[in-house]
């Protein structure tokens, strides 16, 4: 099944999976960049994205409006706020 992706009309919200994939993640509070989105697995309740850094570490955060801030896929940035204990120093 193809479609033209201007004629898909997607809800406010909701994205491509290949839009997400090499956006940038930072913290929404302190702007710290964790890496980049390199994979999204789709479970029961919700998406998880997959955060890999520059040493190749992966991350995964659940894509839940707790968690995720803004997504801008133009300008290829998501800002998230981490739970505690998905990243080393999260608080």
């Amino acid at each position: 099944l193809y479609i033209k992706r201007d004629d898909a009309k997607l809800p406010d919200g909701t994205w491509f999976i290949e839009e997400l994939i090499g956006c940038d993640v930072f913290d929404a509070d302190d702007g710290k960049c964790y890496g980049k989105i390199s994979e999204v697995s789709s479970t029961g309740a919700n998406d998880v994205w997959h955060i890999t850094d520059n040493k190749n570490a992966e991350y995964l955060i659940p894509s839940v409006k707790e968690v995720v801030i803004e997504v801008d896929v133009y300008a290829n940035i998501v800002k998230i706020r981490p739970m505690k204990g998905i990243f080393d120093n999260a608080d």
